[in-house]
């Protein structure tokens, strides 16, 4: 799976930091993976990005969307504006239908 890591997750991952969620370290990690490269701004992603809707000001994030779109790449990042765009999203934490079925199994004390 060819990813495209956003800065932060990046950070987390090397760091071994708790706020990126283990499902996402996993896929980080997979052995399908060839390990961090970086990869150059060509002219066809800042056409891309210069096409893009303004959802999103952050100009580094907007080139990561349009380096995604050009090159066909899976984004990981928590950041929320991402969502706006037509582009493939890896974050995983655990979904809220898991989250309420949880809830619901589980016996709540009656006062």
């Amino acid at each position: 799976m060819d990813l495209l890591i956003d800065t932060h997750a990046v950070i987390w991952f090397i760091t071994a930091d708790s706020k990126l969620p283990l499902k996402t370290k996993k896929i980080i990690e997979n052995s399908e993976n060839t390990g961090f490269e970086l990869l150059p701004i060509t002219i066809n992603q800042i056409l891309i990005n210069s096409g893009l809707e303004n959802h999103h000001h952050d100009p580094f994030d907007r080139m990561i969307i349009a380096q995604a779109i050009c090159e066909n790449l899976k984004i990981v990042t928590k950041d929320d504006y991402f969502k706006n765009y037509s582009v493939s999203l890896i974050w995983n934490k655990q979904p809220v239908a898991t989250f309420l079925a949880y809830i619901f199994s589980h016996k709540v004390p009656q006062y």
